[in-house]
């Protein structure tokens, strides 16, 4: 299921960071200090770059902060409502040739609605030209939003922009869907290897836990073999060797039940990888233009 990047663009301004609120402060934890408890640090994702360092914080996938931002992507791409802004334009110096870029979202789905796998790739085209290798389009991307790289195109241009991608059967929008639905195969592709190789992980514990399982029934029936033997040596009482008999029945029934359970749960994990379906949806689109591009479409302004 692909939602293609077709949604109406408007050519608005940059805009600017809203102050976090009071229901983010729990997830803020640990970005300031206590000798400057007003100041929060800066974050990173690398940890090199925060080692020995005070005045960087390192964050990872699981940190609160990063946990509450992805959930509020999350919910903001998937419905629609919150108000983000999923379209820029810039203008880079050095740039081979205007480009339009999407940033997607791929969301492997199991039977059953189990989530297997979940990524953000990018997908480029030319405007005038052959698609852009993948590794280009990062590039380009990387550079496209970093601040202090790059000029903002005027509102000519980013009106030139929305009208052409706005258009009824907007050769560009077409382009860069298919050229996305094509990334996403082969990016499902590629991590079908990974799921196999998970799929045949699960099985070997399920396994693993199965076998340890019927040891420690075997040694259990075992003693309490050994245990009813004993008892009847010593003339133990009729209630003492019952409740013996009881517990060896209901040992040896648990024991002759492992099979068919561990084949219903290796069952249940090969269900569980099967029949899987992709999700893709575009998270944002990026217009990367020439100078002389900007310059031409801006004429006028």
């Amino acid at each position: 299921m692909t939602s293609s990047p077709a949604a109406p663009i408007t050519p608005t301004g940059t805009p600017t960071s809203p102050p976090l609120t009071a229901r983010w402060q729990k997830s803020l934890e640990g970005l300031a200090t206590k000798l400057a408890p007003a100041v929060q640090r800066p974050i990173t994702f690398d940890a090199g770059a925060a080692r020995d360092r005070t005045d960087l914080v390192h964050i990872h996938l699981g940190h609160p902060l990063l946990q509450r931002s992805a959930r509020l992507l999350r919910n903001a791409l998937m419905t629609g409502r919150a108000e983000v802004n999923r379209v820029t334009a810039v203008v880079l110096d050095d740039l081979d040739a205007s480009c339009v870029a999407s940033v997607s979202r791929l969301v492997l789905v199991g039977r059953g609605g189990l989530r297997l796998h979940e990524e953000v790739f990018v997908t480029g085209i030319r405007l005038k030209a052959q698609d852009l290798a993948e590794e280009k389009v990062l590039g380009l991307l990387d550079r496209a939003l970093d601040a202090g790289d790059h000029l903002s195109p005027g509102a000519g241009v980013r009106a030139q922009l929305a009208d052409a991608w706005n258009a009824e059967g907007s050769r560009m929008r077409e382009r860069l869907t298919a050229a996305m639905e094509r990334r996403a195969d082969a990016r499902q592709a590629r991590v079908q290897a990974l799921l196999t190789a998970r799929r045949q992980a699960d099985e070997t514990r399920a396994r693993e836990i199965f076998a340890a399982f019927r040891v420690n029934l075997t040694d259990s029936i075992r003693r309490l073999e050994q245990d009813q033997e004993e008892q009847l040596a010593m003339l133990f009482a009729d209630d003492q060797r019952e409740q013996r008999r009881k517990d060896l029945r209901n040992l040896r029934t648990r024991l002759d039940s492992l099979a068919d359970e561990e084949r219903r749960e290796l069952d249940a994990i090969r269900d569980r990888y099967s029949d899987v379906k992709p999700y893709v949806s575009a998270a944002a689109v990026v217009f990367a233009l020439t100078p002389v591009d900007a310059a031409a479409w801006g004429a006028g302004e």
